[in-house]
């Protein structure tokens, strides 16, 4: 589908998109701060996940991989079986593997209990629980899937930050070549002599060492068709 859409004449397009934001995202609620500082640091997360785990510097692709997939089960709400499934290992070693995840990352397991607490408290025989992000917006939950509040969280906070960096672009005149949203990419149409100064202009609107306890950087991708970017 991203074939579909290609560059005006005479312009190009430019692609910038929030690296890792979600999980940023998520170390921040968290206060998990080994993960905190690897990302001040540039880490890949995923990586330095697995090296936490498995107690090893040089971990394999393999592992690497179920490292990712423990970090998106968290942020997601995913259980045990769920994990297991999408990281190919089995039941046991899924199990293995997380107790030994939150004994290394705590703050992460008190955050998910503290969320679902907080859920549970607000329900009353008429309504749900609900969570609320930094910047106000409310997410009914229900009690029985109070896990679900973290993720919640974390992508209607991502989301608000989201909405907010394309408000700023607006007010720096970059609407004139922003032409879709999506998720946490921006996609502008540029015509190619002003592609440089277009280019430092969203980054610095994008990037925010603020907001989060750690950095929100930009990666940005120069082609003429959307989907030369998503090819091996």
């Amino acid at each position: 589908v991203r074939d579909v859409f290609i560059a005006s004449a005479g312009n190009g397009l430019l692609l910038a998109d929030w690296a890792q934001i979600e999980l940023k995202v998520f170390a921040h609620f968290a206060n998990e701060q080994g993960m905190l500082e690897a990302i001040r640091r540039g880490d890949d997360l995923h990586r330095y996940t697995g090296q936490q785990i498995y107690r090893i510097e040089d971990i394999a692709k393999a592992q690497r991989a179920i490292a990712k997939e423990s970090n998106f089960a968290k942020v997601y709400g995913a259980g045990i079986p769920t994990f297991s499934n999408t990281a190919g290992i089995s039941l046991e070693e899924g199990r293995a593997f997380m107790a030994v995840y939150d004994a290394t990352f705590p703050g992460v397991k008190r955050f998910q209990d503290e969320v679902q607490a907080v859920i549970r408290s607000r329900a009353t025989a008429d309504a749900p629980g609900w969570v609320k992000t930094p910047a106000g917006r409310v997410h009914p939950v229900e009690s029985d899937k109070a896990f679900k509040g973290l993720n919640y969280l974390v992508q209607g906070f991502s989301a608000d930050l989201f909405k907010r960096a394309i408000v700023e672009m607006a007010n720096a005149g970059l609407d004139e070549y922003f032409i879709l949203p999506v998720h946490d990419e921006c996609v502008f149409d540029v015509p190619l002599d002003l592609m440089d100064e277009v280019e430092h202009a969203v980054v610095k609107v994008m990037n925010d060492d603020e907001v989060l306890q750690c950095p929100i950087t930009t990666e940005t991708k120069r082609v003429q068709r959307w989907g030369e970017a998503y090819r091996d």
